[in-house]
């Protein structure tokens, strides 16, 4: 009696290419579910002053994302005034299963912000370091676990002409970066309470957090 012995075939290893596509054509993981759920609650508890909302996330770099856009908008006191914009940004959560070298996990969040200043504040050559420490101070004051952070941070000056003129020329501080969260579901949260605390000590408010003083509050009360 002759007995046929099946031979095992080797298994090609799966890229992660190959991961990133299934997991596309797949529902969100439920544990990136659970952290959009923390970051639309904490989005939804900024204060008055800072509207955030959801906005489309990219789907080129990660499969799966949730992005937030946020202004900052203090009120004139006047029913007929709108408030003038003093800062508005964007937080871009970024996951993706197979993870990425550069992220050295499977989670990337991505930061832009910026504010308007005055002539004298956007010419003082320590503001690029003291609004990265805004930003360092925000994380910290809420807990964030934030690797491999970095980022620039730029100010501008736009000069008007012409017809443009009689609107004045306008200065801006620019910050942009990412970093790798270390988080769990129940404190992703605290990174958009970083964000949005970042932005109301780039467009001056009073402090919300005894944790970070803004640049415009501190010459105010020095």
């Amino acid at each position: 009696m002759r007995l046929s012995v099946a031979r095992a075939t080797a298994q090609p290893a799966v890229s992660r290419e190959q991961i990133r596509s299934a997991a596309a054509s797949d529902e969100e993981p439920a544990e990136f579910a659970l952290i959009a759920g923390a970051l639309r609650t904490a989005a939804r508890a900024t204060r008055p002053v800072i509207a955030v909302s959801e906005r489309p996330a990219p789907s080129r770099v990660a499969p799966f994302g949730i992005a937030f856009g946020a202004e900052v908008r203090v009120p004139t006191g006047s029913p007929d005034a709108e408030a003038p914009e003093l800062g508005a940004g964007r937080l871009v959560v970024l996951h993706d299963p197979a993870g990425q070298p550069a992220w050295d996990g499977t989670y990337r969040v991505a930061c832009y912000a910026r504010a308007a200043l005055d002539l004298e504040m956007v010419t003082d050559p320590v503001l690029p370091a003291v609004t990265w420490t805004w930003l360092e101070e925000a994380l910290g004051s809420r807990g964030a676990c934030a690797e491999l952070l970095a980022g620039t941070v730029t100010t501008t000056t736009a000069s008007r002409f012409g017809s443009l003129a009689r609107e004045g020329d306008t200065f801006e501080v620019e910050l942009r970066c990412s970093w790798s969260p270390r988080w769990t579901p129940a404190d992703a949260g605290a990174h958009l309470d970083a964000f949005a605390i970042l932005l109301g000590a780039m467009a001056g408010l009073p402090p919300d957090d005894p944790g970070v003083v803004s640049l415009a509050f501190r010459a105010r009360s020095g």
